[in-house]
């Protein structure tokens, strides 16, 4: 483990001093667990930085502690074993999108990943960042929500797995202990026959921040809607699981009377604001828009 000096930093053309820090690199997971079990208020994990380092440059967050994980090879793996794919929680964007098993068993996550700020962002920002930084419009979000992945939280006493649906509590929260660390993301391989579809909308195709995003799985069998699966981001305080709407459709013949009534089912499960990028009516309206072409393209009627 290496500590380097605190050092001071400076805010653009201001030259407005925000704070001196401690600066720490382990070199193992145990190493990392250690400082965290420790306890220092502010303590702070730098993994691509693409979030935390703009929010500490305007004096949004405070820092006495800074830990990098750059160099622990545990949490950057990438593997299928039993039927699960894990991905270490410091995978960045761009091994996502070059993975040839993720392009082949979850395509929809990878477009996900692609769709994520610049090839400079992408090259830096992490899976687990990503999560943890919960913001409503975190696009991974909404493709692992209907993958039902799961969270590996370790800290140095123990270590426990959840549902990734349980993970956020609001903008910018999450059941995250501070002594904690998210380690992997597991999920199981989606069934081979299954639609898999992620749409983002935003004010332009590069370096957006999506006004509304949906995700789904699922099937139509003998015409039938089967293992439908749904979830959005930037729509709710959190990205969400649409679970009342997908009970509505298992099972069901799509029907544009079914069309509709899923279209009212989920504008009732969201709660989306008004912000620069769109107003209330306008993501309510634009739900409805990619549910509807989402189901129609699993059932097999996209025009």
């Amino acid at each position: 483990m290496r500590r380097g000096a605190p050092r001071r930093m400076k805010i653009g053309l201001f030259s407005r001093e925000i704070s001196m820090f401690e600066f720490y690199q382990p070199s193992s997971l145990s190493e990392l667990l250690h400082l965290l079990e420790e306890g220092i208020p502010d303590t702070c994990l730098l993994a691509g930085g693409t979030d935390l380092l703009v929010e500490y440059r305007s004096g949004a967050r405070n820092i006495s502690r800074l830990i990098r994980l750059a160099h622990l090879s545990e949490l950057q793996d990438l593997k299928c074993e039993d039927g699960r794919i894990k991905l270490g929680a410091a995978l960045t964007y761009r091994t996502v999108e070059r993975s040839s098993l993720l392009r082949e068993k979850v395509p929809f996550l990878v477009q996900a990943a692609q769709s994520i700020g610049s090839p400079q962002v992408r090259n830096l920002g992490t899976i687990g960042g990503n999560l943890v930084t919960a913001s409503p419009a975190g696009d991974l979000a909404p493709p692992l929500l209907v993958l039902e992945a799961q969270l590996t939280l370790k800290k140095k006493s123990s270590s426990r797995e959840i549902p990734l649906s349980s993970f956020f509590m609001g903008p910018k929260r999450t059941l995250l202990d501070p002594q904690e660390v998210v380690t992997e993301i597991s999920f199981a391989l989606p069934p081979e026959n299954c639609y898999q579809i992620f749409y983002k909308l935003g004010k332009r195709n590069a370096m957006a921040i999506s006004i509304a995003s949906l995700a789904a799985l699922g099937q139509a069998q003998r015409g039938f809607l089967t293992g439908i699966k749904i979830a959005v981001g930037s729509v709710a305080p959190t990205p969400l699981r649409l679970f009342h709407t997908e009970g509505l459709l298992q099972g069901e013949r799509l029907t544009q009377a079914l069309l509709k009534e899923a279209n009212r089912r989920a504008q009732e499960e969201i709660s989306p604001i008004s912000d620069i990028r769109g107003s209330v009516e306008y993501r309510r309206e634009m739900v409805g828009v990619l549910l509807e072409r989402a189901l129609s393209e699993i059932a097999g009627e996209v025009p």
